[in-house]
């Protein structure tokens, strides 16, 4: 029987989709092995690394869990134990239970240090028992979507007293049991909040909600301040203006309200913010919205979020649009999802072939991207997407994983991969694109 993944749909809230990966662990499947479990790769130096996967040549305090810190001018994570540290990871980790051990000292072998989002097969408590570090996402907000059943292009009501209790209540369920884990990076609080989009505008969306609605209340109240009027400006820039500040208050407010609720419970970890949209249309690589709409979102962030995340597939280094960001933001950056945009591409051929020439792509460009984006001093982390993939592409899985349907390596990317990721500290530290 062949392995799969299967990608769980559910819950629009207009271009908002919340997908759920998790595997379908029956009781054929459960003792399953590999037709080729990966051969092990000779693992990182112990002297060079700790047992989180951080970096000894540049050394801190330790502070028990994992911290953010800035070193001659370059922002870094700490691990519990004090060393500078990089996220590598990989997003959609899975494989049979067991395999597991083996196949995750062969990624430590490979370079990567971290779980990234929707890994463990959907249990908090398989990744737990991995003893390797980890970020676990929430969806704070999708989650209180679900339940009150919002669909098509509604945005949830953020600003309804009823969302901070929904946030308090699965912040105790989902936080609480982790609050003491070292190996917990942090919190992912959703997936791809769309804040930036513009089908619809978030204030236009809120402005569309019932009279007397907490955020269309918020809505008006913040035209009527800006703008003395609680309609939407005629005049093109004076709403493109209010636009970009009504994302800055609305991010703010959810901000605050999403980790004064994980604050309840952890005082421990990061709060990583949402994972946020930052990728170029398909038919052309430029950003799909305006970039004032991402400055927005950072100046609204940056009193509340530790590390702002984004999702990044383009075909050229994003460096001009992330210096823009950060110099709003003015804190740490992990690119929470990676590939190249154009490895999606369809070339004809199917199955394994199909998957090597999009592989041959994530190579090139991963390559080219990666070393100039740790050259950044507050670039602090990548996540790969995805691990694995199915028999042929799909549109949630269009770009080549780490291995095939099988399991069995692809060695063109890993060996590209490994490469970059032992030489990244080092580039990290010495700024290697650095002006």
């Amino acid at each position: 029987m062949k392995s799969t993944v299967r990608v769980l749909a559910s819950i629009c809230l207009g271009s908002l989709v919340l997908v759920s990966l998790t595997c379908d662990l029956n009781t054929k499947r459960k003792n399953r092995t590999w037709k080729q479990p990966p051969k092990q790769s000779e693992l990182p130096e112990p002297e060079i690394y700790d047992r989180f996967g951080g970096w000894k040549v540049i050394q801190s305090n330790a502070s028990g869990f994992f911290r953010v810190e800035m070193v001659d001018g370059v922002l870094w994570l700490v691990t519990p134990d004090g060393n500078a540290f990089l996220s590598k990871g990989v997003n959609a980790f899975w494989c049979p239970p067991v395999n597991e051990g083996e196949v995750i000292a062969w990624l430590q072998g490979l370079g990567f240090n971290t779980l990234g989002a929707w890994s463990g097969a959907g249990s908090s408590q398989r990744i737990v028992q991995t003893r390797v570090p980890y970020a676990k996402l929430l969806n704070l907000l999708k989650s209180y979507a679900s339940i009150k059943g919002a669909r098509g292009k509604d945005w949830p009501d953020m600003f309804s007293e009823k969302f901070a209790v929904s946030a308090l209540e699965q912040a105790e369920e989902k936080v609480r049991p982790l609050a003491s884990d070292p190996y917990l990076i942090g919190w992912w609080t959703d997936n791809e909040l769309k804040w930036a989009g513009e089908n619809p505008p978030l204030l236009d969306a809120y402005m569309e909600l019932p009279s007397g609605a907490p955020g269309r209340q918020a809505a008006e109240g913040f035209l009527t301040d800006t703008f003395g009027s609680p309609a939407l400006p005629e005049d093109a820039s004076r709403l493109e203006s209010a636009r970009d500040g009504f994302v800055e208050m609305a991010v703010r407010h959810y901000a605050e309200v999403t980790t004064n609720a994980i604050r309840e419970y952890d005082e421990n970890h990061l709060i990583l913010g949402p994972r946020i949209f930052f990728t170029p249309v398909p038919w052309r690589n430029i950003m799909p919205q305006r970039l004032g709409g991402f400055e927005a979102i950072a100046r609204g962030a940056r009193d509340y979020w530790d590390v702002l995340s984004i999702n990044a597939y383009f075909d050229e280094t994003p460096t001009h649009r992330l210096r823009k960001v950060f110099n709003i933001f003015q804190g740490p950056i992990l690119i929470s999802e990676f590939n190249i945009w154009s490895a999606n591409e369809e070339h004809g051929m199917g199955g394994e072939a199909e998957w090597t020439a999009r592989a041959e792509i994530s190579v090139a460009g991963s390559r080219d991207q990666l070393p100039e984006l740790f050259g950044e001093p507050y670039i602090v982390g990548y996540h790969y997407f995805p691990f694995s993939n199915y028999a042929d592409p799909r549109d949630n899985n269009s770009r080549a994983g780490l291995v095939n349907f099988a399991g069995e390596p692809r060695d063109l990317l890993i060996d590209a991969l490994r490469g970059v990721n032992l030489e990244i500290e080092e580039i990290h530290r010495s700024g290697m694109s650095r002006e």
